[in-house]
């Protein structure tokens, strides 16, 4: 490769960073003078990159978004993960129109264009030498996502109609949008309610006609430690926390348990005491069913209401 070449290469790597480098920075970086500098940064604008300059001391280099996509710059790692990470998306919900895996999978096609020749056939061959499933997840459109992450970024209240569990009950909120968050393969949204005057979560599939308005609201602060800690709590709002000791290490805990937020107390080698919060006793019979023996610590009605269980399926003829 041509040194050339080369210190291009690397010149649009730095930039596609996202961040600005003060001329001297750059030139440093590239082991090169600021006269090179300038005429490489020439070059990329002639290939259709566009390099943004702002003149003066303080001033600096960065790329920009543009018209169009030129060919993108990616070294081995960085195609294997953008692959890896499309993948993992485009299979947690069907592929019918309008979904995330929808426009996952049209994203996936584009970007098969835009690599490098010499990256292409490996990406192709990774996603195809890859199979990931999940359970059947709520869809969610992916044009929701995006509002509301415009909303949340610009500050302006927002109204939805939404519907509980039950499907044929639904009403419209008013809210300040905060937060998406991805828990359990579901998305939620943590906002302030408006006309409840409280923190509330919404979850993404049981909202429809969303609209922006034009007004804007002063931020508040987060409830709790974290938007994540207020959708724990929220979760957990209407279970109970019961405590287990689990003849058998943590891995072993998570391997079985893998979609249950889990808090782990190790006890001694080999045994672990581990918190998960349940609806009701009978939901803690899988978790009995599918771990290494184990005792129900607390709550005491729980261990009483499975050993009444037990009894009842052991009588049985």
């Amino acid at each position: 490769m041509a040194d050339v070449t080369k210190r291009m290469l690397d010149l649009l790597s730095a930039l596609q960073t996202g961040r600005e480098y003060g001329g001297p920075e750059l030139a440093a970086l590239l082991e090169v003078s600021t006269r090179t500098l300038r005429r490489d940064v020439e070059r990329l604008r002639d290939y259709g990159y566009p390099v943004q300059t702002r003149p003066g001391p303080a001033g600096g280099y960065r790329l920009v978004a543009g018209g169009s996509m030129p060919p993108l710059l990616l070294d081995d790692d960085e195609a294997v993960a953008a692959q890896v990470a499309l993948t993992i998306v485009a299979a947690m919900q069907d592929s019918a129109p309008g979904t995330i895996s929808d426009s996952t999978a049209r994203a996936q096609a584009k970007l098969d264009q835009f690599l490098p020749a010499r990256l292409r056939p490996r990406a192709i061959a990774l996603r195809d030498a890859v199979d990931i499933s999940w359970p059947e997840t709520p869809a969610v459109d992916p044009r929701i996502l995006g509002t509301l992450g415009d909303a949340i970024s610009r500050g302006r209240i927002v109204r939805f109609r939404y519907r509980g569990g039950d499907a044929a009950i639904a009403g419209e909120r008013r809210v300040e949008p905060y937060r998406q968050l991805h828990r359990h393969l579901r998305w939620y949204l943590l906002a302030w309610d408006l006309d409840r005057e409280a923190w509330r979560t919404f979850r993404l599939d049981r909202l429809s006609d969303l609209e922006v308005s034009t007004f804007g609201f002063a931020a508040r602060p987060l409830p709790d430690e974290s938007a994540d800690a207020h959708l724990t709590a929220a979760l957990r709002r209407d279970r109970t926390r019961v405590v287990l000791d689990v003849q058998g290490p943590a891995d072993a805990v998570r391997d079985a348990l893998p979609w249950e937020d889990l808090e782990f107390d190790q006890v001694e080698e080999g045994r672990t005491r581990v918190a998960l919060h349940v609806a009701d006793w009978p939901w803690l019979v899988h978790a009995l069913a599918v771990l290494p023996p184990a005792v129900v610590v607390e709550p005491a009605i729980f261990a009483a209401g499975i050993r009444s269980f037990a009894e009842r399926v052991l009588s049985t003829r």
